[in-house]
């Protein structure tokens, strides 16, 4: 099943003008996959569940939880990421397709030949 898309921004949003501050109605919400659940002796409920795009955006979210731990705690995390199965601590890496672990020394930054071919400009 596709997620659901969103609604684009339309024109003149946001809702206000330059200079004014009375908001305008907003856009339509996008409509967020939920999963039914309920707990014994109690009143169902919809749990949230990720789309494609938040769980792509996963890592990112939890690389900045990470730097968060490591340079605004006093050397103690609040919350740990634990793998559910072991209990083992989880961490964000860059590593390669083969697995292999990437330090920022070895890290190369290129223009990806299939996108230039794409957005080539045409011949005139």
């Amino acid at each position: 099943m596709r997620p659901p898309r969103c609604p684009r921004p339309r024109p003149g949003w946001p809702p206000w003008e330059p200079g004014s501050w009375i908001p305008r109605p907003r856009p339509p919400r996008c409509r967020r996959p939920r999963r039914p659940y309920r707990e014994e002796g109690k009143r169902t409920r919809h749990e949230y569940v990720l789309t494609a795009m938040g769980l792509d955006l996963l890592p990112a979210v939890v690389a900045l939880w990470q730097w968060g731990d490591k340079y605004l705690q006093d050397g103690t995390a609040p919350l740990q990421r634990l793998e559910d199965s072991t209990g083992e601590p989880v961490t964000v890496e860059l590593r390669s397709a083969s697995g292999n672990q990437v330090p920022l020394e070895n890290l190369r930054v290129r223009v990806n030949d299939e996108w230039r071919r794409k957005h080539r400009a045409p011949a005139q």
